[in-house]
């Protein structure tokens, strides 16, 4: 099977290129990961209208991208034709379009695909970021929580000398608002915010009370320290947690199904007397402790 369009292709890319290289400046990495001949299908996000020209520009070989009927149907239907694509009908299931992608693969072409279907509406990083303090503020604001009867349980063990400290995966900040000293937050807490850039600290109402994405008197993004996703936990913390856990002859388990990782691997580090778990619901750990409950915590602490 000839390559459709291959002559057009390279035409229009010797001209592309170098005006693309120029404008954008793509920065271009493991080039050699495509190789030179053979079947390949490319996977990327689709973040804005000019992605498929950045892939076609990272390699030598034509790509054939698959592109909604409209593209190609459209006034820039040539451009999207001599580019080697593949109409696409989103509004149906389309066969033709997955037999011509096939038939491609067959002769050890390469096709391009973006999984999402579209493009993401989130065009941009400041886009991204309002959108991630938006979330923040509606979901994460616990100033106006009070601790509760567990938290405030605690506290009192602490003071009497019967407890060495608190390991929470919380970021409310309410086993402190209860008075508990030795407190570590796996996870970070939303009462303490830093610049990226100068690390000046920020309390959590001038987060909160921020419009849009807080900023720093430098300029800067104000981060809580809260770990987000594919963030690792903080390794201070972590080590001293596991200080904290070998040194206990009891460790009591809390509102928790030991199905989060890496918190759940500290259970490991215990090599005490007694491991007491409270929990609504069984867990796979319940064969590894001296005592279970199945309950909530508040209705267990309200009755010590």
């Amino acid at each position: 099977m000839k390559e459709p369009h291959k002559i057009g292709y390279k035409v229009l890319l010797t001209i592309l290129k170098p005006i693309y290289k120029l404008y954008y400046r793509p920065t271009i990495i493991n080039k050699e990961a495509i190789p030179n001949e053979g079947p390949v299908i490319i996977c990327s996000n689709h973040i804005h209208l000019f992605d498929q020209n950045t892939a076609l520009i990272s390699t030598n070989r034509m790509i054939h991208y698959m592109a909604k009927k409209e593209h190609l149907d459209g006034k820039f239907g040539w451009f999207f034709k001599t580019v080697g694509c593949i109409r696409v009908d989103r509004e149906i299931h389309d066969e033709n379009a997955k037999g011509e992608a096939i038939r491609l693969l067959n002769n050890g072409y390469v096709i391009g695909l973006f999984p999402e279907g579209t493009r993401n509406q989130i065009s941009g990083k400041k886009d991204l970021n309002l959108k991630l303090y938006k979330f923040y503020k509606d979901k994460m604001n616990s100033l106006n929580y009070k601790p509760n009867v567990t938290h405030y349980y605690l506290s009192e063990l602490e003071k009497e000398g019967k407890l060495l400290g608190v390991i929470t995966q919380n970021i409310d900040g309410l086993h402190s608002k209860a008075g508990s000293k030795k407190v570590l937050e796996l996870h970070g807490s939303i009462m303490d915010n830093y610049c990226i850039k100068c690390h000046k600290y920020y309390d959590a109402t001038y987060v909160f009370d921020s419009k849009g994405v807080p900023r720093c008197s430098c300029g800067s993004i104000i981060k809580p320290n809260v770990v987000l996703y594919n963030e690792s936990l903080p390794e201070d913390v972590w080590n001293e947690a596991i200080k904290l856990i070998k040194e206990a002859d009891t460790m009591i388990i809390g509102g928790t199904s030991l199905t989060v990782f890496p918190a759940a691997y500290l259970i490991d580090y215990f090599h005490g007397s007694n491991l007491v778990l409270i929990n609504k619901d069984k867990t796979s750990y319940d064969d590894r402790c001296t005592l279970v409950i199945n309950d909530k915590l508040g209705n267990v602490f309200s009755k010590l």
